[in-house]
């Protein structure tokens, strides 16, 4: 006496096919059919490793299906949106984009209504980098911005760099934001740049290491640190005594923003800083250099502040806990 018993497969013109009787399973996300074959009852116990065997090969074919619409739907993603100014958006969505969000596949996306300071730019799971300035050429700003026809390629780890800074944009957006707007609203000669160091209570920074040469004219330094959450602590600020001996000490480890201030006012530095553990210190390096070297890869007349957004975003997802 035998009975019909049932696994699922993919469908297949493989030879010995006509062995089988062949049933459709439309319930799955993609196509898979249904093979039936007869096993010849014996003891319970062969009858019992047969089922077993059977549900095991069920659940890994229903296993890998899941797997691969997953795949294919992520595929359509090609990006993610670095900076926006303005109401950009994608074709039959009613909310304008935000920094963070994904872009889809060969999809145009245009503003509603174009204005002279607005910008979109786009990183690409590859690392390359969109950028429409509507500074410069309005009318062009108005036709938008188309992203790439299908998924680019590219390494796994620099496809790591952009999902962690995306991650970033979306969770504190305005926290990196801000450690660029002083150097924004107070003068454009500010040096800007990105940090890692090694905290300690001992441990100073020496600006003169960021800044060289240090302007004689400096008249303040401002520390402020990044509490999380879009919070800060209050500004704390430093009158050097000589201009070449401005250090700046941190009470603990995480991420600040220091600005060395002009006796005009403006910025002579921005730099942002993430104090980690010692023991942790080379190995964050060498991570945030690959961002660093994937940035040195884009088009020098776009944005610089692009760049720096980019690199603090991915700064913060080195030590989300900081």
């Amino acid at each position: 006496m035998s009975r019909p018993n049932c696994i699922f497969r993919r469908r297949s013109k493989a030879a010995g096919v006509s062995q089988h009787r062949w049933t459709e399973h439309h319930l799955l996300p993609v196509p898979v059919r249904v093979i039936c074959t007869n096993i010849k009852h014996g003891g319970g116990g062969d009858l019992r490793v047969a089922v077993e065997r059977q549900m095991r090969l069920t659940f890994l074919v229903l296993a890998l299906a899941l797997i691969s619409y997953a795949v294919s739907d992520d595929l359509q993603e090609v990006g993610a949106i670095l900076s926006v100014r303005g109401d950009w958006r994608v074709p039959g969505k009613q909310n304008k984009l935000l920094a963070g969000q994904a872009v889809p596949a060969n999809t145009l996306i245009q503003n509603r209504a174009v204005q002279a300071g607005d910008s979109i730019a786009i990183v690409l799971l590859n690392g390359e980098k969109l950028e429409l300035d509507c500074r410069d050429d309005l009318s062009g700003c108005a036709k938008g911005i188309t992203t790439p026809p299908s998924a680019v390629k590219g390494l796994l780890s620099v496809r790591g760099v952009i999902k962690a800074v995306q991650q970033v944009l979306l969770d504190r957006e305005p926290e990196v934001a801000h450690a660029l707007s002083h150097t924004i609203s107070r003068g454009s000669r500010a040096v800007v740049g990105e940090a890692i160091v090694a905290y300690s209570p001992e441990n100073r920074i020496r600006i003169a290491e960021y800044l060289d040469p240090l302007p004689s004219d400096v008249d303040i330094v401002e520390l402020q640190k990044n509490e999380g959450h879009g919070q800060r602590s209050s500004v704390k600020r430093v009158t050097p005594q000589r201009p070449d001996g401005v250090v700046i000490a941190l009470s603990a480890p995480g991420s600040y923003v220091a600005n060395v201030i002009r006796e005009d006012n403006e910025v002579a530095l921005n730099l942002f800083i993430l104090a980690v553990p010692p023991a942790t210190e080379e190995q964050l390096k060498a991570k945030f250099e690959q961002a660093r070297k994937l940035t040195s890869a884009w088009d020098p007349s776009g944005d610089p502040d692009l760049v720096h957004k980019f690199l603090r975003a991915y700064l913060l997802s080195l030590a989300p806990g900081l």
